[in-house]
């Protein structure tokens, strides 16, 4: 069964049921997580001020402060859950964290539509980005025991394509209900498909485990989780808060980084020692692997980037004067694209059976896509940035399959899940580190250029500060003070996009460490990577 590298399925193995689950709770998690960075994007900054002006009457525009504290601790709650998965699977199956993560996800889910306080809605989708990140990682994991290698990329890429519909959707439809029947109901309606989900999972996927001499608990390296889970948490909340909302300077920010690079020591330290993690969540061995560290560090800067995009390109089509639900309606072709490219490259991979050269290729599209967001004007065509960001989403779609099909192929089937999980360290540092990357070239440069622009103008220190604020308040300017300000925010938005071309090139400089591996077609193939049988 899957919960044992020795007795791992094929979908040619009859193990219909269970396939059949797998692929359907990948595909509810894909409209369920999917639609979380586009529907952040359409309703968290109106949820937000719904709460604002009942918590401090003095800054009338502090829900820009909470919105970066909302998206911040799902991310945190992704980040933190998601390299836990591969050992804690191990130990207690993968059914049973597949379940707990989806209950987990249903319970943020319906705290956020019944949050009465912005703290309460902070951590409703904490719990949320746990269950969503241990939803996501738990399929993963699944995916590679029951299938091939070339099977694999197919299959991913299947599920991506899906998530790439729903990815598009969920921007779409969270702006649409968001206007129709408020920014509640956008949590609220999504109950009943998790439901759903966690149905499928309790009736078709049964995992069963193989007995142990040593109770589960005690298998569970404590120390190594806690320091882990340390490292992001300090590491994510002193970059979320740091130039965000808290300067640099601030106590809590220099308590937070020092604590995340402690905690970060003694975790390398806990989990070199085999008397302290005898099975440790994440081996150091695997991480030296060459095609392991590559992976890993092509996540961060892919992710660094994607994540920029995801969070500063609405601010663009606001500046064209579109509405929310528009908005979400112009990021359809990077999701659609990001679906297409995965299947064409699982094809690929299942064909072909190696992945150097679409490699390449991906990268050399998602570089494209980076130089034509760097040369968007408030005059672009709509033909101009569809293409930027179709490039963009096929480029980014592509590489996540490779990269996954690429690490199980480079370790022992015993060591898969562990390493999906170190590659998750790198990821989930990425997609934070490039909300906070971006938030502070953006607010620098934005600064700047208004000084610049707004000199000499009566009250300008605070006409700048309600402009970094409060967005829509571009549209209560003079007309001619208006089209300054826009394009002092182009030219900051040019700062991130330049960050995104930047993060891009070292993702691909990174990814020249790949090595390649004929994929195998059946698990009875040997593999060149397990020692011969006696």
């Amino acid at each position: 069964m899957l919960d044992d590298p020795e007795s791992r399925h094929t979908l040619d193995s009859g193990d219909e049921d269970t396939a059949v689950a797998d692929i359907n709770a990948s595909e509810t998690d894909a409209f369920l997580s999917a639609q979380t960075p586009n529907q952040i994007l359409t309703h968290h900054g109106l949820s937000t001020q719904k709460f604002n002006y009942g918590i401090d009457p003095r800054h009338p525009n502090i829900w820009l402060i909470w919105l970066i504290q909302v998206v911040g601790m799902y991310l945190i709650g992704v980040a933190t859950a998601q390299p836990l998965i591969g050992r804690l699977t191990e130990i207690y199956s993968r059914r049973s964290g597949l379940l707990t993560t989806n209950v987990l996800f249903l319970l943020g889910t319906i705290g956020c539509g019944v949050a009465p306080s912005l703290s309460f809605l902070i951590a409703a989708r904490t719990i949320a980005g746990i269950g969503a990140g241990g939803i996501y990682a738990c399929s993963t994991v699944i995916n590679n025991d029951l299938l091939t290698e070339r099977q694999r990329g197919l299959v991913g890429g299947i599920i991506n394509l899906c998530y790439g519909v729903f990815m598009s959707l969920g921007g779409l439809f969270g702006g649409w209900i968001n206007d129709v029947w408020g920014w509640r109901m956008a949590f609220l309606i999504q109950i009943p498909i998790i439901l759903t989900g966690i149905v499928g999972v309790y009736l078709f996927v049964y995992v069963p485990r193989s007995p142990r001499p040593m109770p589960s608990w005690r298998r569970i390296d404590f120390l190594g989780a806690a320091s882990l889970i340390g490292f992001l948490a300090f590491m994510l909340v002193g970059l979320n808060l740091g130039g965000n909302i808290l300067p640099w300077s601030h106590p809590l920010v220099l308590v937070a980084l020092p604590l995340s690079a402690v905690c970060l020591g003694f975790f390398i330290l806990v989990e070199s020692n085999p008397k302290w993690a005898p099975e440790p969540i994440i081996p150091l061995h695997l991480v030296r692997q060459k095609t392991v560290l590559s992976v890993g560090i092509t996540y961060f800067f892919t992710h660094v980037s994607a994540f920029t995009i995801a969070y500063y390109l609405p601010v663009y089509f606001q500046l064209l004067g579109y509405s929310t639900t528009q908005a979400g309606l112009r990021f359809t072709p990077t999701s659609i694209s990001d679906g297409i490219s995965a299947l064409i490259t699982g094809i690929f991979l299942r064909v072909t059976g190696k992945f150097l050269v679409m490699n390449r290729v991906l990268h050399l599209l998602n570089i494209a896509g980076a130089v034509l967001f760097l040369n968007l004007s408030l005059d672009s065509q709509y033909s101009y940035y569809f293409l930027a960001l179709v490039c963009a989403g096929a480029g980014f779609g592509g590489i996540l399959n490779v990269n996954i099909t690429s690490l199980v192929a480079s370790v022992k089937r015993e060591d898969q899940a562990l390493a999906v999980s170190a590659a998750f360290v790198f990821r989930s540092a990425g997609s934070t580190l490039g909300v906070t990357l971006a938030s502070t070239v953006f607010q620098n440069m934005l600064r700047t250029n208004l000084v610049r622009q707004l000199a000499g103008e009566d009250d300008a220190d605070r006409i700048i500060r309600i402009l970094r604020e409060n967005f829509e308040a571009i549209w209560t300017l003079p007309e001619s003070m208006r089209e300054l300000v826009r394009d002092c925010y182009m030219r900051a938005l040019w700062g991130v996009f330049l960050c995104v071309l930047v993060t891009i090139l070292l993702g691909a400089v990174a990814s020249l460490g790949i090595e390649e591996k004929v994929l195998r077609k059946t698990m009875e193939e040997p593999d060149p990577l397990q020692p011969p049988a006696p």
